[in-house]
Formats: structure tokens, sequence, C-alpha cells
């Protein structure tokens, strides 16, 4: 089966570089008439990679054997611009979204066409950044703009024998536009929806398979509405903007039928969505206001989203909570000194009706100063608060949590000639306390604290000549917990033939040290990793390559439980630029 694919990939392959390679040259530099227009201009990249993988673990983490094709070429004939987006592995990984994708599009004017694999992003809380495979359609004939989008979200999952554990799911399609006029990076109003069911006969028998947590989740349905503005003033110096989705999410659609009256929503919207018992309303949005000058920025934005609330143009989404977030930004001395900072409050619980409430504080400090071309040096500054109170009597107290986190990572740069030598130090230290309650009514306090340092260097010679080394080390301490790591890596490379061939090999050692206490027994685990990478890369011609890559990783037990292993990787990929 793999052979074939890969046969199958190889032949289409080798078909596209060869007509990359042995094309005309029809890229013209003239123009039509009077215009900018050029007749034909094309350019991007095609590749193909094969690998061979073994292991001794009882379970590979690939298949053994198995080939990638990638294209990505953009084209243009007599104005109409077009583009392919292609990636294809033998490797078939039967979830829910395919990690094979196909995109085209094409554009004239102010008409984009998009087929295959396409990523709608019209509202933060209703469609954003989910890749469906359909169609999307964009017109912006000025200031108005429209945007259309269709495709299938999750292709279905039915597979129930023995050997295949993943949980079984519905085939599930979604249908989107948006519609506003206005600059959408300065002032703008639109008006986005979408609508998303699971297809029920996507699955063909279900009647061996029951509904749960742990089994097919029953076939849900989604509306959802999303009005969005955004204000602009003193040449993009001042924005003010929000935007809120009103979400219906049906979680069973074979649940029975509400009327009008007993769904308490207008009778014409009835027409547009079937409200059932297992129908929930709820919304999410989102307000923000901005301020850029000279040396001077700062974003400040409150976030709400009610508990329930589900959107199935988004993939993961916490519900029940509301964020406050100011993010200052300063930059003095001509940009040689930045300052950024980012401040939130959030909390949870929004109706009350839980027994806890969880409280949470981020602080995010991080500083760059230039001291000199050759100096950098970096900083940063990190804490994290949470507490949990519980309501009633009884209820044991407060938990909480305090994390604080401290580093420091200054750079240098030494240039001697055409030599480069680059140093990099860092060091982090992190401090964690816990605080909880215990059976005797008392508050238990836990500290723990994480100390990290690395340093790195590297040299790059006119001869062709790279060198790199590092070296890190991370002991960390917990109540009844000791931990240590301490490892470092080697590489190497050099250019040949006029650098056509470039040889890297790279080396990484690592011992990983692991003690706690059970009882009277002190428990000690530790592990020696060793991994090794060669790549060897030789530009055929200033259009091509060839790639050849080595791996090998080697996990040793020396101590205490666990299994070793050992496993090795070869790749070889060759690429087409045009």
């Amino acid at each position: 089966m793999h052979f074939t694919k890969m046969r199958n990939i190889t032949v289409f392959f080798l078909g596209l570089c060869l007509a990359t390679v042995f094309v005309p040259n029809v890229y013209s530099q003239e123009t039509i008439g009077d215009t900018d227009i050029e007749p034909f201009t094309y350019s991007g990249t095609v590749g193909f990679q094969s690998h061979a993988y073994t292991t001794t673990q009882d379970i590979n983490r690939r298949q053994p054997l198995g080939g990638l094709f990638t294209a990505n070429v953009d084209f243009s004939v007599l104005g109409l611009q077009s583009g392919v987006d292609i990636r294809y592995s033998t490797d078939d990984n039967k979830l829910r979204q395919s990690l094979n994708k196909f995109g085209f599009y094409g554009s004239w004017r102010w008409i984009t066409l998009s087929a295959g694999d396409v990523n709608p992003d019209y509202a933060n809380y209703g469609i954003r950044g989910t890749t469906i495979r359909g169609a999307e359609l964009q017109l912006t004939p000025g200031i108005v703009f429209i945007e259309l989008g269709f495709g299938r979200l999750n292709r279905s999952v039915y597979d129930f024998g023995e050997e295949y554990l993943r949980r079984p799911s519905y085939e599930r399609w979604i249908y989107a536009a948006k519609v506003g006029v206005g600059d959408q990076e300065k002032s703008h109003f639109s008006l986005s929806g979408f609508y998303g069911e699971d297809k029920m006969n996507s699955i063909p028998d279900t009647a061996s398979v029951a509904y749960g947590p742990d089994f097919l989740a029953p076939p849900a349905e989604n509306i959802g509405m999303t009005p969005k503005f955004q204000v602009s003033l003193f040449e993009e110096a001042f924005k003010i903007g929000a935007e809120t989705t009103v979400s219906a999410y049906t979680r069973d659609q074979t649940s029975p039928v509400l009327s009008a009256d007993e769904a308490n929503v207008p009778s014409f919207l009835t027409k547009l969505y079937t409200p059932r018992n297992s129908t929930r309303l709820s919304y999410a949005g989102v307000a923000h206001t901005e301020f850029s000058f000279d040396v001077f920025d700062m974003r400040a934005q409150y976030e709400r989203i009610l508990p329930g609330y589900e959107s199935m143009g988004i993939r993961q989404l916490r519900d029940d909570q509301h964020t406050f977030t100011v993010s200052p930004a300063f930059r003095f001395f001509d940009d040689r000194w930045s300052l950024d900072g980012t401040f939130s409050l959030s909390e949870d619980n929004l109706l009350g009706n839980r027994l806890s409430t969880q409280s949470q504080q981020n602080l995010n400090l991080k500083t760059m100063v230039r001291v000199s071309n050759q100096i950098n040096i970096g900083g940063g500054y990190i804490r994290f608060e949470s507490f949990t109170k519980s309501a009633g009597a009884g209820s044991g107290g407060q938990h909480s949590q305090v994390s604080q986190v401290f580093q420091l990572f200054p750079s240098f740069t030494i240039m001697d000639g055409s030599t480069t030598h680059n140093f990099s130090i860092t060091g982090i230290y992190q401090d964690m306390t816990v605080e909880y309650p215990v059976l005797d009514g008392e508050q238990q306090i836990n500290q723990s604290n994480t100390k990290t340092g690395a340093a790195s260097y590297s040299l790059a010679m006119p001869t062709g000549l790279m060198l790199n080394g590092s070296a890190n080390a991370v002991f960390g301490d917990a109540p009844g917990n000791t931990f240590t790591t301490i490892g470092g890596s080697a590489g190497a490379g050099y250019a040949l033939f006029e650098r056509k061939l470039n040889l890297n090999v790279t080396v990484n050692v690592s011992q990983n040290q692991f003690e706690r206490s059970f009882g009277d027994q002190e428990i000690t685990n530790k592990n020696l990793q060793v991994n090794g990478s060669f790549i060897a890369t030789y530009s055929i011609t200033s259009y091509n390559s060839l790639q050849l890559n080595l791996r090998s990783q080697n996990n040793t037990i020396m101590q205490g439980d666990g299994q070793g292993f050992s496993e090795m990787e070869a790749r070889i990929r060759f690429q087409q630029r045009f």
C-alpha cells in the first residue's frame, strides 16, 4: 500500500519537476501596452521527501517507509493572479482533520476565489483560524467587502475495530459569510455569521455505538452571529473597537423540538434555526482600545465569555471567564532600549452558580538593551497568581499558587575580519509557592524552585568552516523531590565545492536524574540520552538542491525504572525552485 502511494507521488513529482526544468523561459519583463501588466510570470518551489524509520520501541511513532510531496507555486496570466499550495504525505493519520493539504486561489482585481483547504477568519469567537476543506470567495470592490466560505470541518471517523481506538465522530460542515464597509485594518463595521452541523448520515451504522463521553457524541448543530466595529483616528494613533458573537449551540439534533414560545425567541428565527431542548444560547465578546505614539504604545481590552459558550468555528476555547488586559510598550534612546509589559486580571464563575471561584493575575515584563553593535542584554520577569475561593460552610479554606520567573540573557558578537564569534548566556530562576487546605483545617504550604543556566558559542569563518557548542544545567527542588539535568552539544559544518555542498554534524548528550522520597526509601531514576544528526545539502544548480538527513536517538536507563530505546531515521529531499 505504501509502496503504491510512493510510486504514484514520485511519478507526479518527477513530471512536475521536469516541466519546471525544461519549460521555456516565458517569463517576460515586457508589459502589455501602457499598463504595468506582464503577460506571464511564475515562481515557487516543489519538493519531494522520502524517509526510512526504525525503532526498538513497541510502537512506531511514524511509518517505517513514507514519502512527502510539497508544492507552492504562484503564477499570473495577463494580470490574473493564481497559485497552488500542496502537501501530501503517504502517512494517513485517520484523524478528524487530515494533515494533507491542497489549496488553490485565483485573483482578478477585487475578486479572489480560493478552493481546497481554506482558513476563513471572520470573528474572534465565530469562525477563526480553522482549516476547512471547501471554498472561499472574497469581494473588495471598494469600501465594501464581502466574504463567503463553506466546507467540511471534520471528516467522519467510524472505524470501531479493536485495533482502532480513536473516538468516533460525525462528518461536520460549516457555512459562513461576512459583509462590511471600511478598511478592516482601520475604521470599519462588519456583520458575520456561520452555520455548522454534523451530518447524521455520515456514519453508516450507529446501532452498535452508544452515545457518551467515551463513545460517539450526539450530532450537534450551531448557528452564530457577530457584529464588529473599529474606529481609527489621528492617523491610526488611536483605535477603539468591539465585537460580540451570539451562539446557539444544539448538542443533540435528535432531541425534542421547542416552539418559539418555549424557546423564548422571535418566531421568525425558528425558520433559520430549529431550537431544541438541548439548545443553549450564549455569547462571547471583547472590547479594545489602542494608543500609538513615537515612544509609547498601549493596548487595553476587556473579554467576557459566558458559561456554556461553544462555537464550531473554533477548535478550543475556555468559557465562563472574563479578563481585563493592558499591554504598554516603551522605546527609548532611538529604540536602543525597549520595555514591554502585559498585565491581566481574570475570574470565572460569572453567574455565581458554582461552588468555587478562581481568580488569576498575570504580569509579564521583558526588556532589551542594545549596549553596542556587539553587546545586547535582555531580561524578563513573569509573575502568576491564582486563588480559588470555595463558597459555603466547611469549604475547606483557600487554594492559592504564586509563581515567579526571573530571566537574564546577554549576548555578544565579535567580528574579526571575516570571522564572526557569537556568545550567549541564559540564566533563569523560577520559584513557586502552593497553599492548600488539609484535613485538620490548617493550610499546607509547599515551595519549589528551578534554576537553569545555559551558554552557547558559535564560530563562522570565511573558509566555510562553522563550529558551535553549548552547555546547560537545570536544578530543581520540590517537597520530597529533586531533579537534575546536565547536557551539552557540539556541532560542526563545512562548505565544499564553492559552497555547493554543505555538511553539518551535531551531537547532543543529556543526563537526567530524579530523586524522590517514598516513606523511608529514597528512589532514584537516572537516564542518559545521546542524539546525533548529519545533514548534507548539495546545490545541483541555483534552482534545485538535494539533501540527506540522518538522525539517531538513544535513551539508556542508568538507574531505576524505565525502558531504554533507540531509533534511527533517514530522510532524502529534493527541492526545485523556479
